[in-house]
């Protein structure tokens, strides 16, 4: 298959409308191989979504946030989405 990335998957998800800011992490898991998340600013159902994109890439989860966390140089904090990743899977 077509290797992707988190920037191919957010390239994706920007030209969807109803879509207004998007950071995807990767998550790795030994168990059931590496994830997307997806964390999304916008007002749109997640049938669109999925609709819009083929089923490789479309992240495992979608995950509507009000905003995303900026870390000191105004770029998404990744990070802090990983770290959140881990809180709702535990």
């Amino acid at each position: 298959g077509v290797k992707l990335s988190a920037l191919d998957i957010e390239n994706k998800l920007l030209k969807i409308a109803g879509v207004e800011a998007v950071a995807v992490v990767k998550i790795a898991d030994e168990v059931r191989g590496d994830n997307f998340l997806a964390y999304i600013v916008g007002n749109i159902d997640k049938k669109i979504i999925r609709q819009a994109l083929n089923p490789s890439e479309s992240p495992k989860e979608i995950i509507f946030v009000k905003n995303l966390p900026l870390n000191s140089s105004g770029k998404v904090d990744k990070k802090i989405l990983i770290e959140m990743s881990r809180k709702l899977r535990s």
